[in-house]
């Protein structure tokens, strides 16, 4: 009996079952599990501006359904540009501009107020000075 329970390698939240009792295991495997006591949100900087961002950068995060602003602040700075996956629903927007991730921690409280809504689309700012 005891060879019949899955069990999680990791503490956290479970995101979305894959498969239930009875049906065949596929390539996403059982079960979507994420850590969401401390959430990131990923911004996506024009290489023009990156030269303006620095780790530690404050930042506010703020979407349509989130009732007050996040705070957080600058954790990681990618190191390829790329092609933007976030299309502006401006049709005047550059579509085809190159980007690079940029990994926003979330302060402790605010991240708690949105452990619920990972992949939320969401707006950063990074203060600069």
């Amino acid at each position: 009996l005891d060879q019949a329970y899955v069990k999680s390698p990791v503490a956290g939240q479970i995101i979305e079952v894959h498969a239930r009792p009875g049906e065949t295991v596929g390539s996403d495997g059982i079960a979507t599990i994420g850590q969401t006591q401390q959430m990131m949100a990923i911004a996506e900087v024009y290489q023009d501006d990156i030269q303006t961002v620095e780790i530690g950068q404050s930042a506010v995060v703020t979407s349509p359904i989130i009732a007050e602003p996040l705070q957080g602040a600058v954790e990681q700075i990618g190191f390829q540009v790329e092609r933007q996956e976030v299309v502006n629903e401006d049709p005047a927007a550059n579509i085809d501009a190159k980007v690079i991730e940029v990994q926003v921690r979330l302060d402790e409280a605010d991240s708690e107020k949105v452990a619920g809504l990972s992949n939320l689309q969401v707006t950063v700012t990074i203060e600069t000075e």
